[in-house]
């Protein structure tokens, strides 16, 4: 910690210096606000730590506090920290200027659905976000819409008709996905197999289970069609 506020100091005085020497003797009084955003700007990507300091230690004015903020968020997005640039844009409602996939990365990050439905007019994002939210009403509406990725969409449609326990529609949305990117295959194996655990038809069971590739998810539903053409009831 000593070394850090060592180094700190040191930054700010050669910045204090370089300004100094930079402008005309007569007019030196102060290093102004907009220098030190401008130092921050240019500096946090290499030195977040100093930038940090910076702008907490010397931007003050209102008339530049969306600037400070705006560079604040840059620093704890580059440095991961999205539960912090959330709280921080949460804190002035969201009022600033900033890239909207950022944005968006933060509050998919810091599961921020609601915030989600009121910002993007991304339809699978939204979507989303309703499911997320319990709201799956509304989020059949974004997607049911044809955006891509189609693999992503089908699968999170397929899972709200699941939560509205309408394991048919469900199916049909399932069976639709004609390719699938390798990261989703876990998440499409046990889809598949909460869907053919709660339909009624024997013949698309047996017909569909094949897919299954792990052989005690296959075990499990072979039982469910034995029970269900025995009429055995647990």
């Amino acid at each position: 910690m000593l070394f850090m506020t060592t180094m700190w100091n040191m930054k700010k005085l050669i910045l204090v210096v370089f300004l100094t020497l930079s402008c005309p003797r007569s007019n030196i009084k102060k290093i102004f606000e907009p220098d030190y955003l401008k130092e921050a700007l240019q500096s946090f990507q290499y030195d977040p730590i100093y930038a940090y300091n910076i702008l907490q230690n010397n931007i003050i004015d209102p008339a530049y506090i969306d600037e400070k903020f705006k560079i604040l968020v840059k620093i704890y997005f580059d440095q991961r920290e999205y539960e912090r640039a959330a709280q921080l844009l949460d804190s002035i409602n969201w009022s600033i200027e900033i890239d909207q996939d950022q944005a968006m990365l933060i509050l998919l990050k810091t599961k921020r659905w609601q915030k989600i439905t009121e910002l993007t007019t991304d339809t699978l994002l939204k979507g989303i976000a309703y499911y997320q939210l319990g709201a799956y009403e509304e989020a059949v509406k974004y997607l049911t819409k044809p955006v891509k990725p189609g693999d992503y969409r089908g699968l999170y449609l397929a899972k709200t008709y699941c939560r509205l326990n309408d394991f048919e529609h469900a199916l049909d949305v399932f069976l639709g996905i004609d390719s699938l990117s390798p990261y989703l295959f876990q998440e499409y194996q046990n889809l598949l197999f909460d869907i053919l655990s709660n339909i009624k038809n024997i013949d698309i069971i047996k017909k569909e289970s094949v897919q299954l590739k792990e052989q005690v998810l296959r075990d499990y539903i072979y039982l469910k069609i034995y029970e269900k053409e025995n009429h055995i009831h647990r």
